[in-house]
């Protein structure tokens, strides 16, 4: 009796330790971190070119309801994949009111004011890679006129345009990595050539009852879907090749 009173208490122990052992959870190690900036989405511009100056109109339109900078997180998410923890970053208004507006329009002035945006952003939020994704700028086909981010174009005919460039910044150094404007192919050489393409980078055509009147543009469902549908295209075709960190 006393040895089957042993065996049955070895037998329990064996059991005991196989069982803890065989659910133990597994460590893992979290991926490394990317905090997103964009403004992207920010304001919508309502832009009319005439064929003399007089006839150019400009309108920025607040469109911070219709979710652009979370779509534009989201497409990060998508594109780097599980193996990133994937973050935004906040920013106070006004941040880059000097980059959209600046007195001396020089690239390696814009280059370096994104830069030193960034490194005061991340003295705060932290993580090993910043991915910026913010408005990029066309000139308007044929003409001395630019536009730049998001908005609805009236030149002869009328376009939708979602222009969006990405950098891709070293958490650490704060070296730019990568960078990349968005694309879906609408822009060949031939097309450039002729001026058959109204602006460089993705655009839809529409008709001229898309033209919204100014106080109402925000609220118009049919200019934010059409809109956040050019975002995402661009985005999923061009992050993979620009995102492609280790």
């Amino acid at each position: 009796m006393r040895r089957l009173l042993i065996v049955f208490f070895v037998l329990s122990l064996c059991s005991a330790a196989f069982a803890a052992h065989s659910v133990a959870p597994k460590k893992t190690q979290p991926g490394k971190s990317v905090g997103v900036i964009t403004d992207l989405g920010d304001v919508f511009t309502l832009r009319k070119v005439g064929i003399m100056v007089f006839g150019n109109e400009e309108k920025e339109i607040r469109i911070d309801g219709w979710g652009i900078n979370d779509l534009v997180v989201q497409q990060v998410g998508n594109a780097l994949g599980k193996r990133f923890s994937i973050r935004r970053v906040a920013y106070p208004k006004g941040t880059f009111d000097a980059l959209d507006h600046p007195k001396f329009p020089l690239l390696p002035m814009y280059d370096q004011n994104l830069k030193r945006i960034v490194r005061e952003l991340a003295s705060h939020q932290k993580a090993d890679f910043y991915v910026v994704v913010r408005k990029a700028s066309s000139q308007v086909v044929n003409t001395n006129q630019r536009v730049s981010g998001l908005g609805i174009l009236e030149r002869g005919g009328v376009i939708l345009y979602a222009l969006s460039e990405i950098r891709v910044y070293d958490g650490h150094t704060f070296a730019e990595l990568k960078n990349g404007v968005a694309s879906m192919g609408q822009s060949t050489f031939m097309e450039t050539i002729m001026g058959a393409i109204p602006v460089h980078g993705p655009y839809r055509r529409v008709d001229r009852t898309w033209w919204p009147e100014p106080s109402q543009a925000a609220q118009s469902a049919k200019l934010r879907d059409a809109t956040r549908e050019l975002v995402q295209k661009s985005l999923a075709a061009t992050l993979p090749g620009v995102l492609t960190l280790e």
